[in-house]
C-alpha cells in the first residue's frame, strides 16, 4: 500500500510539473512569438513519458499511477499540436505537414528543440 501511495505522488508530481507550461502555451496558443521557446522535443519526451508510465501502471496493476500520468499524454499532444499550428502561423507557406501535430515526428531533433 506504501509503494501505491508513493507511485502515485510520484506521478501526480509529473503532471503537476507541466501544468504551468501547458496554461502558457494555451494562453499565448494565437501568438507564435510568445510559443518561440517551447521546446517540441520536451512536448515529444512527455507523450513518451506518459505512454511508458501508462504501460508499467497496466503491468503492476497501479491504477493510480497510471490514471494521474494518462492526463500528461493528452496534455502533451495538445501543446504539440498548438505549437506545429504556431509555426506553420509564422510560415503559411510551409509544407503541409509543418501543420500537422505530428511534425514532430518527422521533422529532425535539432528542429524540435
Amino acid at each position: 500500500m506504501g509503494t501505491e501511495i508513493l507511485g502515485c505522488a510520484a506521478s501526480m508530481m509529473s503532471l503537476i510539473l507541466w501544468w504551468p507550461q501547458a496554461a502558457r502555451v494555451w494562453k499565448f496558443r494565437n501568438d507564435p512569438a510568445q510559443l518561440a521557446g517551447i521546446s517540441r522535443l520536451g512536448q515529444l519526451l512527455l507523450v513518451l513519458s506518459g505512454l511508458i508510465w501508462m504501460t508499467y501502471a497496466v503491468l503492476t496493476g497501479s491504477l493510480w499511477v497510471g490514471v494521474s500520468v494518462s492526463t500528461n499524454i493528452p496534455l502533451g499532444l495538445l501543446t504539440l499540436a498548438i505549437l506545429s499550428q504556431s509555426r506553420w502561423q509564422e510560415c503559411p507557406d510551409a509544407t503541409v505537414l509543418a501543420g500537422s501535430p505530428f511534425v514532430a515526428l518527422a521533422s529532425p531533433v535539432g528542429a524540435l528543440v
